[in-house]
C-alpha cells in the first residue's frame, strides 16, 4: 500500500541533517511505518490508480508519437515525461503501456490490433487510423461478441 502526504513535514536523517517531505509526495508502507504517530498524522492511504483515463492514455499516445525510438526500441523518454505529469502511475505501468503501443507500432498492420486492451486500441485508431487500423477480423470479433451478449441479454 502507498501512502499520500497531505501536509509537508521535514524528515530527520541518522546524520542530522533535515529533509522536507512535500505534499503530495508517496511513501512506500516502509517508509509510512518508520514516521512517528504526528507525522503519520499528516498522511493518508492514496487512492489505486485504477483504469487508466481517457488523459492518460491520449497524452501516453501523444508522448510516443512525439518521442519514441521505434527503430531502437527506446521509450525512456515516453515514460520518464509521462511520469512527470502523472507520478501516480506507476513506471512498470508506463513501460507496459507504452511497449504495447511500441509493438501494436511496429506488428500492427501484420497482425491486427485483437489482443491488447480495447480502451489503448481504440484511442490508438482514434488518434492515428492509417498507423493502428482495425481489421477486419477485429471488426468481426467485435461483432461476434456483441452477437453473443445481446442473445445472452435476451435469453
Amino acid at each position: 500500500m502507498k501512502y499520500q502526504v497531505n501536509d509537508s513535514f521535514f524528515n530527520v536523517r541518522k546524520n542530522g541533517d533535515h529533509d522536507l517531505v512535500k505534499v503530495g509526495t508517496y511513501l512506500s508502507s516502509k517508509q509510512y511505518a518508520a514516521l512517528s504517530p504526528a507525522k503519520k498524522a499528516k498522511c493518508a492511504a492514496a487512492p489505486r490508480a485504477g483504469f487508466w483515463t481517457d488523459e492518460q492514455l491520449g497524452f501516453l499516445i501523444d508522448l510516443y508519437l512525439e518521442y519514441a525510438d521505434v527503430s531502437n526500441g527506446d521509450i525512456t523518454q515516453v515514460v520518464e515525461l509521462f511520469l512527470e505529469l502523472f507520478p501516480e502511475r506507476s513506471q512498470g505501468s508506463a513501460n507496459a503501456r507504452a511497449w504495447s503501443i511500441l509493438g501494436l507500432d511496429s506488428k500492427c498492420p501484420k497482425v491486427g490490433l485483437g489482443t491488447y486492451s480495447q480502451d489503448l486500441v481504440d484511442r490508438l485508431h482514434q488518434i492515428d487510423p492509417e498507423r493502428f487500423p482495425v481489421t477486419a477480423a477485429d471488426e468481426a470479433r467485435v461483432a461476434g461478441k456483441l452477437d453473443a451478449l445481446l442473445a445472452g441479454l435476451r435469453g
